[in-house]
């Protein structure tokens, strides 16, 4: 289970780094940081919370770190294995200038 856990994660990790928008303005002014947003989904993979858990220290990549989540959407369902109705995650979302 482990396992088939971490595939599940993985997944929906990578769909909000695909969605991820670095905002020109906070690149211009050499903004960086990593917020950690907190959500729910339900079993059919729908977003059923959402909130800031960390923030990074400017509003503009807290707010970029909230959309990727709701811009991800939608989620793939919670594997019938795991027997969960609701899936909690923790995540970073990183803003790192190269």
């Amino acid at each position: 289970m482990g396992r088939l856990r971490g595939t599940y994660t993985g997944q929906v990790r990578q769909r909000i780094v695909n969605a991820r928008n670095y905002p020109g303005i906070a690149r211009r002014r050499g903004m960086e940081g990593q917020p950690v947003v907190a959500f729910t989904l339900n079993k059919q993979g729908q977003l059923t919370q959402l909130r800031l858990d960390r923030t990074s220290g400017y509003k503009l990549l807290d707010q970029a770190a909230l959309d990727a989540v709701q811009k991800g959407a939608p989620y793939p369902e919670i594997p019938p294995q795991l027997k969960m109705r609701f899936f909690q995650f923790k995540l970073p979302v990183s803003f790192i200038l190269k």
